[in-house]
């Protein structure tokens, strides 16, 4: 006989504590509280963030982004392609816009963070662990662990998502609508445009990250197109026969680099990278400003 559990859309939970919050509403020239019906709340729908997650160093770095002011919308192709086939026409980010993008680039940096953070976290947990009670082994054994597995497959994930959006910004700012995505085309894009002010520098930016992307970007598309990360090792316990300690290696790169190393050199070229991206930006459009002016 087959049990087919009940799939309910929702659940109830029992309230334990009185919200404080409370509705006024002006009448008579005065604010007064506004009584809802017992059991009842507005029907009013709002998105709230806890606030230690604000990284504010994320915050400061599009920071030079955010004072830009005059870069102007357009359409991408592919983007209201998907809107429209999720009939998604109605909602608020069915538009590319400046500011938009920038919030789009933070969400992702906070993601990028979030997968760093809980695979330092589980290294430390499983260190922990040995640390307290270890029974050695003759031979060496790599442990597998799903948990280091999926967060650096999603760590990858993410920073393709955020370079991709970093190639949006960049379409945006200097108006060319060809191109929705980052990759090492972008730089021929940049060398065929009329822009040569901002688009040659932009350019040489780009070339110069050229290694570390090529490299992430080759791992990146052997998990998402192949299956997995290839020679990626969980944590690796060496044999140890008559030793008083064991060596216990952390979860390593496909070169052998330790992971939690790899996240970090490649977070600090992303911010490398917005950074001069940012100002080249913002070079551009004051001196687009200050030209009108005159």
């Amino acid at each position: 006989m087959i049990i087919i559990m009940e799939d309910n859309e929702y659940f109830d939970v029992k309230i334990t504590h009185k919200s404080n919050d409370k509705f006024v509403v002006f009448r008579n020239g005065k604010w007064q509280d506004l009584n809802l019906p017992k059991g009842h709340g507005l029907d009013i729908s709002v998105t709230v963030t806890d606030p230690d997650n604000d990284n504010k160093d994320i915050i400061n770095m599009l920071s030079v982004y955010r004072d830009i002011k005059t870069v102007s919308n357009f359409s991408f192709t592919r983007y209201q392609r998907y809107i429209n086939e999720l009939n998604l026409q109605k909602h608020n980010d069915n538009s590319i816009t400046w500011d938009n993008r920038i919030n789009k680039l933070q969400h992702k940096l906070e993601a990028v963070r979030f997968h760093m953070t809980n695979f330092n976290l589980h290294q430390d947990e499983v260190q922990q662990e040995f640390e307290k009670q270890y029974a050695n082994s003759i031979v060496e054994v790599e442990e597998t662990d799903q948990r280091f597995t999926y967060e650096l497959e999603s760590f990858l994930f993410q920073v393709q998502s955020l370079l991709d959006i970093l190639g949006q910004i960049i379409a945006l700012a200097i108006r060319d609508n060809t191109f929705d995505s980052y990759g090492t085309f972008l730089s021929i894009k940049l060398s065929n445009s009329a822009n040569i002010t901002i688009n040659s520098k932009l350019k040489q930016v780009i070339d110069n990250h050229a290694q570390w992307y090529k490299n992430f970007n080759a791992m990146r598309n052997l998990v998402t197109h192949w299956g997995d990360l290839l020679n990626f090792k969980s944590t690796t316990h060496k044999p140890s026969i008559d030793q008083e300690f064991a060596r216990i290696y952390y979860p390593q790169m496909p070169d052998k680099k330790k992971v939690t190393r790899y996240m970090d050199e490649l977070w600090n070229s992303l911010n490398i990278l917005i950074d001069e991206v940012g100002e080249i930006i913002k070079e551009d459009y004051e001196r687009r400003d200050n030209f009108k002016i005159i």
